[in-house]
């Protein structure tokens, strides 16, 4: 239940105008601005079944090797690949599949903030037009940025500290009951780190 998505508002306009950059006419790289792991894998899938059933996307080599039949069979590229996995991207979208950079296999792990795009995106992206004007074609490359932003739509504080007060107990860390929420998980943060340091 952690990652219980209740709806999703995309307009229509926006997803129309997904479609028209991706679509199998098109070579399309797409960059989510990603806010945290878990959810953002789902998102990622909600997206290829809107506009690109077979993309592929970027994972770390972790994410990979953590279950590499099935992540292989999702088509996940690990991010440190080299230049097969470009070649093999830039090839994949020149099919007209999409490319999702999960970004560039990184998260930056910020909320309300955008971040500028990794510059493999841009890249593979201008690799896949010199393919296309080199054969002599008209497929048009895109570089897609896809933003978005969770919302809870209620209350789950009283949750998260519990989870918090969970984690503290198990690494036998100082109890920080008394915080706010971000005051806490830094706190949380604060601690590890300091445990870290002194051994």
């Amino acid at each position: 239940g952690r990652f219980r998505i209740r709806a999703l508002d995309f307009p229509a306009a926006d997803r129309e105008r997904l479609r028209a950059v991706v679509n199998e006419r098109t070579a399309a790289f797409i960059a989510p601005n990603h806010p945290e792991f878990g959810l953002d894998w789902m998102m990622d899938k909600e997206i290829s079944t809107l506009v690109a059933p077979r993309m592929a996307s970027w994972a770390s080599r972790g994410i990979v090797a953590s279950a590499p039949r099935f992540w292989t069979r999702n088509n996940l590229v690990a991010n440190d690949g080299g230049d097969a996995a470009r070649r093999y991207s830039v090839a994949w979208a020149l099919r007209g599949h999409g490319v999702l950079l999960h970004p560039e296999g990184s998260v930056h792990w910020t909320a309300n903030k955008i971040h500028p795009l990794f510059h493999g995106i841009a890249d593979m992206a201008t690799e896949a037009a010199r393919r296309v004007r080199a054969n002599g074609g008209g497929r048009p490359v895109f570089i897609v940025p896809i933003v978005w932003k969770y919302r809870y739509t209620r209350d789950v504080s009283a949750n998260i500290h519990r989870e918090l007060g969970t984690i503290e107990r198990a690494l036998s860390l100082k109890c920080t009951e008394g915080l706010s929420v971000a005051e806490r998980f830094y706190a949380l943060q604060t601690n590890v780190l300091a445990g870290q340091m002194r051994r």
